[in-house]
């Protein structure tokens, strides 16, 4: 059965599938081994979670989009399955060769998985002054390259490598490569605690001899043809940061509500005030993901320069929500546990945060309740 013949999945059907995904990320001691990180891909493809791949109509893009907010809500950051369902396959589409879209079937069921190594030691994803070199010879390309942090290095099947072409003023080509053609090695590294499923390795091309036709589309275009693809990147990264920072602002709500001796946390004007300017804050970003979503799902497209913005934005509030819950959940903890030493140093620092949190005007917030704001908190989908 085809992607364009099946069912799309409904996202109570994806909130189920990655809440299993979650459940076992938390009690794996081996999840950044690459048979563990692959099952999490195969069987992603057999739920149908990388069918755009192979459908590539307006329901299934929006299908994406619920699964990236899916994968934000459950902190699974670590899994981008949007890169072999909606970022290269819409490379391939565009401007691969008959027999390199033959591969979209493959990367939609999950039994084949893609990788894009485009960043070098000093050249993290530039498509311009890279030391990797792609040198023609009569029947085809011997390509030499280093490629550093490269998520599904280390379980990929096909890597689609970036390359300069040519000695005067390289022009510079992408290769879709298979991955066991001799010459390629790649070395699993680490982007630290909790990117374990990121797969992350360093892939090393020395002198490996590729056919003409493994140049994508004929054409040493890298930088035209991964133009969309980088800003849908960005726009699906901001997506998933966007609805994490929702559920941030979720448990922090609930934390702050809590009954305690002294009342909730939520009494205190300053609390009211610092998580009201923070949903604040979320609603603008996820105004702008729901404009981007919306073109995204019509067109198939995101402009770049607003991709860009909603990325940083997306991040920058994310952090400001982890910060925030942070401080409100030393200071809960500390009123909770009053015999904390005053020697303790990280005591002394929580003691800090309570006072700077719960401590100044006692003034209403000029009409401002949160009691609106977060009644709706993380609820209500982005997409």
């Amino acid at each position: 059965m085809t992607a364009e013949a099946m069912t799309v999945p409904s996202r109570q059907d994806v909130r189920s599938l990655l809440g299993k995904f979650a459940e076992t990320a938390a009690g794996s001691r081996q999840l950044s081994h690459p048979p563990v990180i692959r099952q999490f891909w195969e069987d992603a493809g057999a739920a149908g979670l990388l069918a755009p791949a192979e459908a590539a109509g307006p329901e299934w893009r929006r299908f994406s989009l619920v699964v990236a907010e899916e994968l934000g809500r459950h902190w699974l950051l670590d899994l981008p399955l949007w890169l072999q369902s909606d970022v290269l396959p819409t490379v391939l589409r565009l401007h691969g060769t008959p027999r390199q879209q033959a591969l979209l079937p493959e990367f939609a069921r999950g039994s084949a998985v893609v990788s894009a190594a485009l960043s070098e030691t000093a050249n993290a994803s530039s498509l311009t002054g890279l030391s990797s070199t792609a040198r023609p010879v009569g029947d085809g390309y011997v390509i030499n390259a280093d490629k550093r942090n490269i998520s599904n290095a280390v379980i990929a099947d096909h890597i689609a490598v970036s390359a300069g072409i040519g000695e005067d003023g390289p022009t510079t080509g992408l290769f879709l490569v298979p991955r066991n053609t001799p010459g390629i090695e790649v070395t699993q590294t680490s982007m630290g605690l909790g990117l374990e499923l990121l797969g992350t390795g360093t892939v090393t091309f020395t002198d490996v001899h590729v056919p003409a036709e493994a140049l994508l589309g004929g054409v040493a275009d890298a930088g035209g043809q991964l133009q969309s693809a980088m800003a849908l990147e960005w726009f699906f990264l901001a997506l998933m940061s966007n609805a994490a920072a929702w559920s941030v602002v979720a448990e922090t709500y609930t934390r702050v509500n809590a009954p305690r001796g002294a009342g909730p946390l939520l009494g205190h004007s300053s609390v009211r005030q610092r998580v009201a300017e923070l949903v604040s804050r979320l609603h603008t970003v996820t105004a702008l993901m729901r404009t981007l979503g919306a073109g995204y799902v019509e067109t198939g497209t995101a402009p770049a320069d607003l991709a860009a913005v909603s990325k940083n934005e997306a991040a920058q509030v994310l952090l400001a929500a982890l910060d925030l819950e942070s401080g409100l959940r030393g200071a809960a903890d500390l009123t909770a546990s009053p015999a904390t030493s005053r020697t303790d140093v990280d005591g002394r620092r929580r003691a800090a945060a309570a006072q700077a949190l719960a401590g100044g005007a006692t003034h209403a917030l000029h009409g401002v309740t949160l009691a609106g704001l977060a009644a709706r908190v993380g609820q209500e989908p982005i997409i």
